[in-house]
């Protein structure tokens, strides 16, 4: 098996776009993340152990092909996720929802917590957040409000 390697501006926009980290430069990322797909995907009968790697691609290949778009409320969202704000691309980050660009992050922004947003992070991702991956960020993402 051989791999594409992909550059990503950090992992949260990678896991948005679809990927996870890779096992070979990041190994304990990759690990954790297994883990907490894992635990999101528990109730599916093909993994009651960690999956491997493939099953993972698999399944996040998938969810990039098909580009279903979820709604849900704001307020339900887990940091690391990606959704779309009036036409713009906003991320829910540790220190507050920021709009996204390929350059970095803008300012924290407010949004409605019971408006229902639509989620640009793939559903299989969306549970690994909620599962508590939690996501390498850019440096603008951490910035204080």
């Amino acid at each position: 098996h051989g791999y594409t390697e992909l550059f990503f501006l950090d992992e949260a926009t990678g896991l948005a776009a679809g990927h996870r980290p890779c096992f070979e430069c990041r190994r304990a990322d990759a690990r954790l993340f297994q883990l907490a797909m894992h635990r999101a995907m528990k109730g599916n009968h093909r993994w009651n152990v960690p999956p491997k790697a493939h099953q993972m691609d698999t399944v996040l290949h998938a969810a990039r092909i098909q580009a279903v778009r979820n709604m849900h409320r704001m307020e339900d969202l887990p940091v690391g996720t990606f959704f779309y704000r009036d036409g713009d691309v906003a991320a829910v980050t540790p220190t507050g929802t920021r709009l996204w660009s390929f350059d970095g992050y803008g300012p924290v922004v407010s949004v409605d917590p019971s408006a229902l947003v639509q989620l640009i992070t793939p559903a299989p991702v969306f549970h690994v957040l909620l599962a508590g991956y939690e996501p390498s960020w850019h440096s603008s993402a951490l910035v204080d409000p």
